[in-house]
């Protein structure tokens, strides 16, 4: 607090003004608890009493004189110093008391605005975000200094009576506390704003399960799932497309028919912000080919062919994915390209086996019988008992 006294000399008489002028103190971000008091003490007037007569006059600078009688002295609201004459002539028995009055100034000021260039849903803005901040300082002869906040510290520095500056904002719902300093020496009051910006899409992964066969192909159903978030204002829904077809609400999709689809998810998040998945192709075939094997009837009785060779044939059919391989084998030899020829004689194990790009496969197993040899015949008869071979 600081003490002025000034002393006027004035138609003879000792006028003397007080001011007494009470300071705030300013505050930083960390211990921020609002404002100083501005209170300023001036001087209401000063009383001339003489021993003889109390009657005076108080007039203010420039204004209309106030006739004051007594003890005590009307206080102007804005006075800043008074004049007070004798309003006798002669007396030089006078002294002079102070009487004084406070005031209060108005305190600086602080404002933000949020300002939106792609305003989004439930409240977001989708991209353009900033606070628009603003100050004032009232007070003639003082200016803002800065413009502080809780987040982010300082953000305006501009030593101007009525400032402004722009504040980008980052993706979240999150707020600060804001206020300004003023060269007089204290804050404004403290005040608190809000936002929600989500200028992020919402991201997509998809991911696929299953049994694998072989070339990409899946010989189980498929699961396929989004794997969708958003970070910032969070997922509002879902949806996937499966072959072209009608979007439905869903995170994952169940695949179980042999063929090649495709899946595409589509994610929105709260704020608006929409995203498509890259196209997912799943190939699956659960169904093994069809093997359709191929030999003569056998030429002989039970089953046994009696001549050689016994030619065997296969062939296969596949729906889906289509046939990687057909082969057979002879009593577990090598495996061959049909045909394949049973040459030997005797019982021979007779092996085919179809096999799918998907990995599927089947088999065929077969015995065949082969004599091409002729049974070997002896015949014999007693010695003859006559002459020359005859017998008698």
């Amino acid at each position: 607090m600081a003490r002025k006294t000034l002393r006027l000399a004035y138609g003879g008489l000792l006028i003397v003004v007080l001011f007494v002028v009470t300071l705030g103190v300013a505050t930083v971000m960390a211990d921020y608890t609002g404002p100083a008091h501005r209170t300023k003490t001036v001087a209401g007037c000063t009383k001339v009493y003489r021993y003889y007569d109390d009657a005076y006059i108080c007039s203010f600078p420039g204004g209309a004189g106030l006739n004051v009688c007594g003890d005590q002295c009307s206080n102007h609201p804005t006075c800043s110093a008074f004049v007070c004459n004798d309003l006798r002539n002669g007396g030089n028995n006078y002294y002079t008391k102070d009487e004084t009055q406070t005031i209060t100034l108005p305190n600086a000021t602080a404002d933000a605005t949020l300002q939106c260039a792609t305003p989004g849903d439930n409240g977001w803005c989708r991209g353009g975000a900033n606070i628009h901040f603003t100050a004032s300082e009232p007070v003639s002869g003082h200016v803002i200094t800065a413009i502080e906040t809780s987040k982010w510290g300082y953000v305006c520095q501009p030593h101007t009576a009525s400032p402004a500056c722009d504040k980008a904002l980052p993706d979240g719902a999150e707020s600060t506390d804001y206020w300004a300093e003023s060269s007089w020496g204290d804050s404004s009051l403290a005040h608190t704003i809000s936002w929600k910006v989500d200028a992020t899409a919402p991201t997509a992964a998809p991911t696929t399960s299953g049994a694998m066969g072989q070339n990409g192909w899946y010989v189980s159903p498929v699961t396929v799932a989004a794997n969708a978030s958003d970070a910032a204002s969070g997922l509002a829904s879902v949806q996937y497309q499966v072959d072209g077809g009608t979007w439905q609400s869903g995170e994952t999709v169940n695949l179980s028919t042999d063929g090649v689809h495709t899946v595409v998810f589509k994610a929105e998040d709260v704020a608006g912000n929409t995203t498509t998945s890259q196209r997912v192709t799943v190939k699956i075939d659960t169904t093994a080919p069809t093997l359709t094997p191929s030999m003569p009837e056998p030429n002989g009785d039970d089953d046994w062919f009696v001549t050689a060779p016994v030619q065997i044939g296969a062939s296969a059919e596949d729906a889906t994915s289509g046939v990687a391989s057909v082969e057979c084998r002879i009593d577990g030899g090598a495996w061959q390209t049909p045909p394949v020829n049973v040459t030997g004689d005797g019982e021979h194990v007779v092996e085919c086996e179809a096999t799918d790009n998907a990995g599927n496969s089947t088999s065929w197993r077969k015995t065949v019988e082969v004599d091409t040899t002729a049974p070997a015949l002896t015949a014999s008869a007693p010695s003859p008992d006559g002459s020359e071979g005859w017998y008698v």
